[in-house]
């Protein structure tokens, strides 16, 4: 093991972003999936979501990256939003990290 002063330092990613994904409804059903998408020739690193606003009780279900061998797409993250009751105001971004594609 090499002494802490002569380690490498670590290296930022580069060229990785942010994407965001803003999803409003005010006549919401009781279940919406919102997917935030990596532009091409960016793979997906993580994500999440966040409820802004909702007029009823919604409760954060599954959070996950697509996954091509469910017929997903390998550049998305999505977000899954229930409730009980439909016809409500629902307000949700989602966020998709995504950095570029290695040869």
């Amino acid at each position: 093991m090499l002494p802490a002063a002569s380690a490498p330092k670590p290296q930022p990613l580069s060229g990785y972003e942010v994407v965001h994904q803003r999803v409003e409804d005010t006549n919401a059903p009781t279940e919406v999936l919102v997917t935030a998408t990596c532009p091409a020739g960016k793979s997906i690193l993580g994500g999440g979501g966040t409820l802004r606003i909702s007029t009823t009780a919604w409760d954060l279900v599954r959070t996950w990256p697509g996954a091509p061998q469910h017929g997903d797409s390998a550049d998305t993250w999505n977000v899954l939003w229930q409730s009980s009751v439909s016809g409500n105001h629902f307000l949700a971004d989602v966020y998709a990290i995504c950095a570029p594609t290695q040869p």
